[in-house]
């Protein structure tokens, strides 16, 4: 038995196939990128949400209390869930970074 990524494959050599490596690699690539631009998007929709929060304190556009605890929750929000993807990114780079030596 082996593991392919977390999928564990009985009755077969111990080692993948160099096929098997290169498709998993392609789909951990594939998984990375879009990881990115899902973790870029929510840090972008942070920065507009500071950008408005930092205007309403040097006394540009006035915002309600209401109004600001909600973008503070927002923000707050989209924190989390940026940091669950760029959790789940790193270890999809930890395994690029494991298959892409057993390719050579």
């Amino acid at each position: 038995m082996y593991y392919i990524g977390s999928t564990l494959h009985p009755k077969r050599s111990s080692m993948a196939t160099k096929a098997e490596l290169r498709n998993e690699l392609s789909k951990v690539v594939s998984q990375i990128s879009s990881l990115e631009k899902e973790v870029q998007g929510y840090n972008d929709r942070i920065g507009r949400i500071d950008r408005i929060l930092r205007d309403n304190k040097e006394g540009g556009k006035r915002l309600t209390s209401q109004r600001r605890n909600e973008l503070d929750n927002e923000k707050n929000n989209l924190a989390s869930k940026a940091s669950t993807k760029a959790t789940e990114l790193a270890e999809r780079r930890r395994r690029r970074d494991e298959i892409k030596p057993l390719l050579r």
